[in-house]
């Protein structure tokens, strides 16, 4: 569904179930990974 929706992030903590870290644009990383590295800057 990610890549017909084009999502920039696929965010799973069954990281070890994926064999490929990206799928076409689709980044697959788990919850920490995104936050730690990913995620959008918050002025709010």
């Amino acid at each position: 569904m990610c890549w017909f929706l084009v999502a920039n992030f696929l965010i799973t903590g069954n990281v070890n179930d994926f064999v490929i870290s990206k799928y076409k644009e689709t980044l697959i990383v788990s919850p920490v990974d995104y936050w730690e590295n990913f995620k959008p800057n918050s002025d709010f």
